[in-house]
């Protein structure tokens, strides 16, 4: 066994290049022509020629470019496209020290074809939006981003980031719409099911929780319509009566109902009364003249009432008077008889 004189890995004798960077290896047994020597643990290299480097450095850069385009494995991808790269570099700088301009390779800056420069910046975008516990994503994203830096193919990087933003930013426009949408269908359908609460409380004569819902219902009203329904949802939004009316008329019905029941000239409770202007204070200026033939109304029952106690009161009067003549007719019977004895 022995090391590598590029990279330092042990490499088997035998072997025709290194497992790790791709160095090729020529072995044999006649120790003034062969290619390394065994010295101890290592193998110490001939003296090469400037043209048997660039041989050297160009065999190394095609081994491993094909090596990068077979992986299957990002850290093998990139591995091999490091190396490729790196015999690329080298290449050009012992050519460019001797002068020599027409290389078996590439132009430094452009030693990946456009396949390789696109596997890589598919690789490295679709990295960018990957993160885990298990595997460390934002290596593999960085050393993606190198290999399209050292490469000549910077902007590569720059295009990726912009897109990625630009995704992210539409991913976020798409949630706004999606969660408008969703609001806006939340708030019809709560309305309505407010209304619908808050009319059977009336009917059952649960005042307060008829006033609490007619509230959440107008909160409803007031959300869907500061919206931008007319955008998303405008066939719909027929289904709601339109600013400033924020009510159904089932739900002004029910409320003067209400109104009429808590009305002072009925009710002296401090319950009632509270729920009676609650009512005012919901229907408003809006429904002023409802609200003033609803008075009309309690008045008229209030009177009748009235009348209704004063029959009652009478009728109990005469009853007593009735009375009390019959028990005068029959004591002076009686004291006639008592008499006459």
């Amino acid at each position: 066994m022995g090391t590598c004189p590029n990279c330092g890995e042990i490499v088997m004798e035998g072997d025709p290049y290194c497992s790790n960077c791709g160095t090729t290896f020529s072995w044999s047994d006649d120790r003034e022509e062969e290619d390394y020597s065994y010295s101890g643990s290592s193998y110490s290299p001939r003296q090469w020629t400037t043209e048997d480097s660039l041989r050297r450095y160009a065999d190394e850069y095609r081994n491993n470019l094909k090596r990068a385009r077979d992986a299957r494995e990002d850290r093998e991808m990139i591995r091999y496209y490091n190396y490729a790269l790196d015999s690329g570099e080298r290449y050009w700088d012992l050519a460019l020290k001797n002068g020599i301009t027409d290389g078996s390779i590439p132009k430094r800056g452009n030693l990946l074809e456009a396949t390789d420069v696109d596997r890589c910046s598919r690789r490295h975008y679709a990295l960018l939006g990957k993160y885990g516990f298990f595997t460390n994503y934002e290596t593999l994203r960085n050393e993606f981003e190198n290999i399209l830096k050292k490469s000549g193919n910077s902007h590569e990087v720059s295009l990726n980031k912009s897109k990625r933003e630009e995704y992210l930013k539409e991913q976020d426009r798409e949630y706004a719409r999606s969660h408008e949408i969703w609001s806006l269908q939340n708030s019809r359908e709560n309305y309505f099911k407010y209304l619908k609460k808050a009319n059977a409380d009336v009917e059952r004569s649960a005042t307060r929780h008829a006033i609490g819902n007619y509230r959440n219902a107008i909160r409803e009203h007031e959300n869907y319509f500061s919206k931008d329904y007319e955008k998303y949802d405008s066939d719909n939004s027929k289904l709601l009566p339109q600013p400033p009316e924020n009510l159904t008329d089932e739900a002004r019905y029910h409320m003067l109902e209400l109104y009429k029941k808590t009305h002072p000239l009925l009710k002296s409770s401090k319950k009632d009364t509270e729920i009676n202007s609650q009512v005012v204070e919901i229907l408003g200026e809006l429904h002023r003249d409802d609200l003033e033939k609803a008075d009309c109304e309690v008045q008229e029952i209030a009177r009748q009432r009235q009348l209704e106690r004063q029959r009652q009161k009478e009728k109990i009067e005469g009853t007593i008077v009735d009375g009390v003549v019959a028990a005068r007719i029959v004591g002076d019977r009686i004291y006639e008889r008592l008499r006459n004895r």
